[in-house]
């Protein structure tokens, strides 16, 4: 029942739930970093008789914490839910991994390449995904039908706006904001929202032919920051830009705790790596991803200024963003 209640609660608050749901949710309730996903041998075992696909989306994104703190959840969760797809009769595995199992660098990286240096991947939460997509990849070589999806920087609802309130690009806006100024850097902003990544995956994933094959799900129309500064100073917020370190230090000094948005993201924030990360963003090749979306005309939208104030006005709505002129926002001259 409280499992019930807690996903409910969620397509709720994202405007999502629908009565006609209730029969066909079934919750049961576990754990990503238990052996057996927390079951007991029994229930694993029902489990894995009765259903016939398992979609492993299921990860825990933390951006700060080292590997050996998600390993867990992320890599032995994720062979765990293996061992699902594995026992008693063979299902279909669709893995929900991240582009960010490739390091920073500029060239191409296409569908099918191999995501083949950890070492140069910065955060825990990336080698957790690589590991975890070894796996996956391992189980499939194996003989597991096994599929691979690879999003970007998950974005709210197209139509909505609806965002999870805790996104990092949200508390990054929120966080400018508050201080009123914004890093100078060269750099692109990429946002796949939810909606086009949830059809997407739903239907490759009922295609013949997508088993043993890596979708990438990135926006391919990312905008320069400075489009969207551009774009929010038009909204009435006078943000300053400042040099990369003058800017960590204003967000530094909002201090930790509800002043400051990015208060649970300051290590990284400050971390000197970070700029690599942000700079060096890869350019991903999509083009077998939208071909096959292509067939039922599902397109990812693109950044532009319908798609923004889609954004800002459910951020308006629900209380995320200050309004410009609000006390509690200290801008900074412009």
């Amino acid at each position: 029942d409280e499992g019930f209640r807690k996903i409910k609660k969620v397509l709720e608050d994202s405007s999502l739930w629908n009565p006609a749901y209730t029969p066909r949710i079934v919750p049961v309730p576990g754990d990503l970093a238990e052996r057996r996903l927390g079951l007991s041998e029994e229930e694993f075992r029902s489990l894995a008789g009765k259903i016939d696909v398992i979609y492993h989306n299921g990860a825990w994104v933390n951006f700060i914490y080292p590997y050996s703190a998600l390993k867990p959840a992320n890599v032995l969760g994720t062979q765990e839910a293996i061992r699902l797809a594995s026992e008693v009769r063979v299902k279909p595995f669709h893995y929900v991994s991240t582009v960010a199992v490739f390091p920073p660098g500029k060239r191409p990286i296409r569908e099918e390449d191999e995501p083949a240096d950890w070492k140069r991947l910065p955060l825990g939460y990336s080698q957790s995904k690589w590991v975890a997509e070894k796996l996956v990849r391992l189980a499939g070589e194996r003989g597991l039908p096994v599929t691979i999806y690879r999003p970007g920087r998950i974005g709210g609802e197209s139509r909505t706006g609806v965002t999870n309130p805790e996104d990092f690009l949200l508390r990054a806006i929120q966080g400018c904001l508050r201080s009123g100024t914004v890093p100078d850097l060269e750099m692109t902003i990429d946002i796949t929202p939810v909606d086009f990544a949830g059809r997407a995956i739903v239907h490759i994933s009922r295609q013949k032919g997508s088993s043993g094959r890596f979708y990438h799900l990135v926006n391919p129309r990312p905008i320069p920051l400075k489009t969207l500064v551009a774009w929010i100073r038009k909204r009435g917020y006078p943000l300053a830009f400042r040099p990369y370190p003058e800017w960590q230090r204003e967000i530094a000094a909002l201090g930790e705790g509800p002043a400051n948005p990015l208060s649970p993201f300051l290590p990284l924030v400050t971390d000197s790596a970070m700029i690599e990360i942000l700079l060096k963003r890869p350019e991903f090749d999509c083009r077998k991803t939208f071909e096959e979306l292509e067939k039922i005309s599902v397109r990812c939208p693109p950044i532009d200024e319908k798609l923004l104030n889609v954004y800002f006005s459910y951020f308006a709505r629900s209380g995320l963003l200050e309004p410009p002129n609000s006390p509690r926002t200290s801008f900074a001259a412009s």
